[in-house]
């Protein structure tokens, strides 16, 4: 996957998106040339107000599973023409952008065009 950072900017070894696990994407290629991992503060300080900052577990498992979400092309909650031109896209090595509700937060993340760099955002920022 390349390079991929935690919450503190700190870089992980390949594949690991949380504290201790290694995530390997195999449901579908969509990831796989992603070489950074990007997350604005707005998001990082919206998810630490949702999940605390006692126990890092809860978020690590929403990042995964919401990463494999993305990965799988469940983009969430976006409209029906939004999925569709996600399917174009993913195909094609377009950006692809998924949104995803935790606690009422809208959570976007986007896959630029020729998928080598993952953010994680709010609508705000972007």
């Amino acid at each position: 996957m390349g390079k991929v950072y935690n919450l503190n900017g700190e870089q992980w070894t390949e594949d690991v998106l949380t504290t201790g696990k290694t995530v390997s994407f195999n449901e579908s290629h969509l990831l796989s040339r992603v070489e950074n991992f990007m997350m604005t503060r707005n998001a990082e300080k919206a998810l630490h107000n949702i999940f605390g900052d006692e126990d890092p577990e809860p978020l690590n498992e929403w990042v995964e599973s919401t990463l494999r979400r993305f990965n799988s092309m469940d983009w969430g909650c976006v409209g029906d023409e939004d999925k569709e031109t996600n399917l174009a896209s993913a195909k094609r090595g377009g950006m692809v952008m998924g949104v995803y509700v935790v606690e009422d937060e809208q959570i976007w993340i986007i896959l630029d065009a020729g998928h080598k760099t993952l953010t994680v955002l709010m609508a705000e920022d972007y």
